[in-house]
């Protein structure tokens, strides 16, 4: 269930508001879906991994015979491989493309869209910050995406790492061409310190990030 309303002054005031979401989406919907998942992995470990290789393959089904006010399929293609060099140093590639396509004449939903940007994505860039823009310049998501990573990993002791990476990708609309010369980067040091109590790493990520050249 989810319902999109217009955010009152009571609630934080209007920063982040914009209005695409609401003029268009504003109201209440059901949405019923499935999400399968085809999934290998021989990656050795999920925080510090030296060696293995990662495929999956899901699509989510949403509407149709499952009923609800949204359809869709959303077939998402992930494959990530890890390597290790001289010196317990590790190389790490991801791959990961997927889209979405209604399966009537209607919008994507915006909850369902693609926005990269941020530590999940493209480091260096603010999350959420990458994908089309309206005509006011407001980044109204993605109905397709490409996001490929690169990393050089070096233990440098005990729980600290340091990580070189490369960083490119983007998001279009369904009627774009999938152009790789508009194609938003970033390279840099990510510094990740892994703390036994926590599941996730504290992250610190410099980054130099190409110009924007894709709105």
């Amino acid at each position: 269930y989810i319902n999109i309303n217009t955010p009152q002054e009571t609630e934080g005031g209007y920063y982040g508001y914009n209005p695409f979401y609401y003029s268009m989406w504003m109201g209440n919907y059901k949405v019923s879906s499935l999400f399968p998942v085809i999934y290998r992995s021989t990656v050795d470990s999920p925080l510090t991994p030296t060696r293995g290789t990662l495929y999956s393959i899901s699509c989510k089904f949403a509407g149709s015979f499952l009923g609800g006010d949204i359809s869709f399929i959303k077939p998402r293609f992930e494959w990530t491989f890890f390597h290790p060099l001289i010196s317990n140093h590790v190389v790490g590639l991801h791959l990961e493309y997927q889209f979405i396509k209604t399966m009537k004449d209607s919008n994507v939903p915006i909850w369902e869209r693609f926005y990269l940007g941020g530590e999940r994505s493209i480091r260096g860039y603010q999350i959420y910050s990458i994908g089309p823009r309206s005509e006011r310049g407001a980044n109204i998501g993605g109905e397709k995406s490409i996001v490929f990573n690169a990393e050089y990993i070096i233990p440098v002791g005990g729980p600290l790492y340091a990580i070189f990476f490369y960083d490119i990708g983007n998001s279009f609309l369904s009627d774009q061409k999938m152009d790789f010369k508009k194609l938003y980067s970033s390279t840099g040091l990510e510094i990740r310190i892994f703390v036994p109590a926590l599941r996730v790493p504290f992250r610190l990520i410099f980054s130099y990030n190409s110009p924007k050249i894709y709105e």
